[in-house]
């Protein structure tokens, strides 16, 4: 016990800050022993492992002679005494951290402990490393307060005072913003007759950062972000009324309210450039102050249970007149963007009237990036409204999309990278676009489009399966594309829509896979071929025979592929390879001709289709795939396609394509050459 006792007392010396530790400029010398005092932590661990009630006896008894007399002890003897009781919360066992709901005897221990700090006011010390530690020890132990109540209002107080909002160091101020958000946030339940207090003792820390104000403010942007989240979570989770809560609300949002028109103004007359940026970014900050205030809202607790939609609205109308204002436009509209994202969180219905204004501003000077960065917002409304929305999508369809074609279409520098590279995103966004719309029951307002629209807009998905050197925009216009086809490729919903398939749709699964950017060895590529065998999968499937007939007597022979290799190497297997190949577990190995139907199932299934005197071509090399995944994607198999070129018997090359589906591996000797 003794040697026990003795090797935990030499862990703790050694944990001790030095003399000349420098807390304020931390350098190389203070990193080495940071990451020292972690090894150490790891010993202080496995010494807790091996006896628990030893180590829980040992920082207690040191505990009980710190804290009382910390105005006469050293820093560095307190902050070790404070970070012993915090590594106890990792070292000793505990449920969800449940430490007082355990072993009565630890559980009494760690109370008593967690008494003895707050009521000891050790927090009071004064420098920087006893109070950091003092927080993060109070908010591991958040559960204390459950069962002592009565000791929150010390801890609230100290949260908000000159040791921690009021600090000295930025370094505390910085951490206990944060802290005191995890603080508020456990003890949520028991923070109602604090919440006037507390709104009260942070009203100063709430005026909003601005180059006018004359003085540094306390918290920096970020650290307000933290504030500004827990007066609403404390707001929100209250038992009040949902009048005061609006009241609360409103008033907690009044410094952002009252001074966003100032700085809008002044940004607009201010002719010096840097404190131009400067009013942009406070601009963007006050957005991003009210976003993080909605955050407070929850499912259960909703803006509109709560009784504050229309102070957010009211906010609302003010932010969006940023949108015209002609300097700093990105970071303006991001703040108003990210606010906007958070509205369609937290309202229903009534977003909708705003997002035109967005919209028109947004049209009236199109940008490639601009336009990238809005569209997520289009999507986030489709998929919260899905169907509700269509209305709203058919007017606003035609001239989003028309704007992004304008701006895709516009002359570029060749060397400016930048613009080249949102073209390409923006591109890759109009995709993801319609594949939400199609993916959340949105197809009407395509389906409501004149004909010439409609036309342009379906050889708008057609140019980006076969044109765009692209694989993540491929492999969206095939699965789009396959959506169309589900939707209307089996009856005449659509006129000439059928006729559309046949000309566009099923060429371009061919001539987008055999395009030379179409490399089938990166990882993007070989989604996209798979995409591609969906598409032609579903139209095998609304059309059967039809197709083939379509393939084997009029598309195939124009790409002058032989007649008996359109047969067996791309029919035959998009007919057959399915009754052929088995995706039961298998016993044994089986070796197939190509009028072979019969297979004997074994762990690792081999099917080989021999196709003899086979042309070296590759499009018969991407006829094979394209069929084969159209198979498996029929099937309902997953598979990672591995492609290489296997050695050639005879006269005849074969294109190795390996399949992982369901535990099983499944070979593919196709007829064809790399």
């Amino acid at each position: 016990m003794y040697v026990f006792q003795g090797l935990i007392y030499t862990v703790i010396k050694k944990m001790k800050y030095d003399e000349s530790y420098n807390f304020e400029q931390e350098g190389e010398d203070e990193a080495m022993f940071q990451e020292y005092r972690k090894q150490l932590k790891n010993i202080f661990n496995n010494l807790a492992a091996l006896d628990s009630d030893l180590m829980v006896l040992t920082v207690h008894n040191l505990i009980s002679q710190m804290l009382p007399n910390w105005d006469s002890v050293s820093v560095a003897d307190v902050e070790v005494a404070i970070l012993l009781l915090y590594m106890l919360g990792e070292a000793l066992p505990s449920t969800q951290g449940q430490h007082f709901s355990g072993e009565p005897s630890k559980a009494s221990a760690l109370q008593n402990m967690m008494r003895m700090l707050i009521t000891s006011r050790v927090s009071c010390k004064g420098h920087m490393i006893v109070c950091l530690q003092f927080f993060e020890t109070v908010v591991r132990y958040d559960k204390f307060f459950s069962c002592e109540p009565e000791h929150i209002p010390d801890v609230l107080m100290a949260f908000t005072d000159e040791r921690g909002f009021r600090h000295p160091s930025a370094q505390v101020r910085s951490r206990t913003a944060y802290l005191f958000s995890r603080f508020v946030k456990g003890l949520r339940g028991q923070m109602n007759q604090y919440l006037d207090d507390v709104l009260r003792r942070i009203q100063d820390l709430l005026v909003l950062n601005t180059p006018d104000n004359g003085y540094q403010h306390l918290l920096s942007n970020e650290d307000q972000n933290f504030i500004y989240e827990t007066a609403a979570s404390l707001i929100v989770s209250s038992s009040l009324p949902p009048e005061r809560k609006h009241i609360l609300m409103k008033e907690l949002l009044s410094p952002i309210a009252t001074k966003f028109e100032g700085l809008l103004n002044k940004l607009q007359t201010e002719m010096d450039e840097k404190r131009r940026l400067a009013y942009a970014q406070s601009i963007n900050t006050a957005t991003s102050l009210a976003s993080r205030v909605s955050k407070g809202f929850s499912s259960q607790q909703t803006m509109k249970a709560c009784g504050c939609l229309e102070t957010f609205t009211d906010l609302l109308k003010i932010f969006l007149q940023a949108l015209n204002v002609p300097y700093h436009r990105n970071l303006i509209q991001t703040g108003v963007r990210q606010y906007l994202h958070r509205m369609v969180v937290c309202m229903e219905r009534e977003i909708l009237p705003f997002v035109p204004v967005v919209l028109e501003n947004l049209l009236k000077q199109p940008d490639a990036k601009e336009l990238h960065d809005f569209l997520p917002l289009m999507n986030q409304l489709i998929m919260k409204f899905k169907s509700a929305l269509v209305p709203f999508l058919q007017e606003v369809f035609t001239p989003l999309v028309r704007t992004i074609f304008e701006v895709l279409l516009s002359p570029t520098d060749d060397l400016d990278q930048v613009t080249a590279v949102e073209k390409k995103l923006l591109q890759r966004s109009y995709y993801l676009f319609l594949s939400t719309m199609l993916s959340n029951d949105c197809i009407d307002v395509l389906r409501n489009q004149g004909m010439e629209s409609l036309q342009d807009i379906l050889m708008t998905i057609i140019q980006g399966a076969v044109e765009i050197p692209d694989p993540q925009s491929q492999k969206m216009c095939f699965n789009i594309l396959k959506r169309l086809v589900e939707a209307w490729g089996q009856t005449e919903t659509i006129v000439g829509f059928q006729d559309f398939m046949y000309k566009n749709i099923v060429p371009a699964c061919f001539l987008g896979p055999l395009k030379p950017t179409f490399d089938l060895t990166d990882g993007q590529t070989s989604l996209a071929l798979g995409e591609c065998a969906q598409c032609m999968r579903c139209i095998l499937e609304k059309r059967g025979d039809e197709m083939l007939t379509f393939l084997q007597a009029d598309y195939l022979p124009k790409l002058n592929v032989p007649p008996q290799d359109i047969q067996v190497s791309y029919c035959y297997l998009l007919s057959i390879l399915a009754i052929v190949v088995d995706f039961r577990p298998a016993m044994s190995l089986h070796t197939l001709s190509p009028t072979d139907e019969s297979l004997i199932t074994g762990a690792v299934v081999q099917v080989h289709v021999w196709v003899p005197e086979v042309r070296l071509q590759e499009d018969v090399t991407c006829l094979t795939l394209i069929a084969f995944r159209s198979t498996c994607a029929r099937r309902g198999v997953e598979y990672e396609p591995f492609i290489s070129t296997s050695a050639i018997l005879g006269h005849t090359a074969a294109v190795s394509t390996t399949l992982v589906a369901r535990g099983a591996s499944f070979v593919i000797l196709g007829p064809a050459c790399l």
